[in-house]
């Protein structure tokens, strides 16, 4: 019995890692393409919070703009990897490594994403702000981490319910 609730608490956590990475996906040219880059369409929603003057708004949108083709590149190949992991998952019957494989696929464009986006960072806080709103984004990001941690102790809360209220 509790090798079966770890598996489905296990393949629930890959669905929900899945479906959520798939939502933050998105379609990428209807989002970016079509009204052109919006800093919070990207991740980088903070920048609002740090009054930017207009030339530093006009620097951002350059900075930013360099990496769209890459953006796009490696969500298109995160959203195919994201579909072939959860065929794989829901397809093949206790096929462990074609699971790792598949997660490991996805790992790697979300990686790049990771990468573009520490790219872009690293040339936003030594181009672009001064050391006032580098103060206040560090101030941002604690309260980001407090964020996280409240969202990620009540998806844990929701699954235990769920579990203990299932007929597994």
């Amino acid at each position: 019995m509790k090798q079966k609730t770890l598996m489905i608490f296990t393949l629930t956590i890959a669905l929900i890692i899945t479906f959520a990475l798939s939502a933050g996906a998105g379609n990428f040219k209807e989002k970016h393409h079509k009204r052109g880059i919006k800093h919070d369409e990207m991740g980088f929603k903070f920048l609002k919070e740090l009054n930017l003057s207009d030339d530093q708004k006009k620097a951002s949108s350059e900075i930013i703009g360099n990496y769209r083709e890459q953006v796009k590149s490696s969500l298109e190949n995160l959203t195919r990897s994201q579909e072939v992991m959860a065929d794989t998952i829901f397809n093949q019957s206790q096929d462990e490594q074609a699971v790792k494989q598949a997660f490991q696929d996805t790992a790697r464009y979300r990686e790049e994403l990771v990468l573009i986006r520490a790219k872009i960072i690293t040339e936003l806080k030594t181009k672009v702000l001064t050391q006032e709103q580098l103060q206040k984004m560090e101030i941002l990001r604690a309260e980001q981490k407090k964020k996280m941690k409240i969202r990620l102790e009540k998806k844990m809360s929701r699954i235990e319910d769920w579990l203990e209220s299932s007929d597994l």
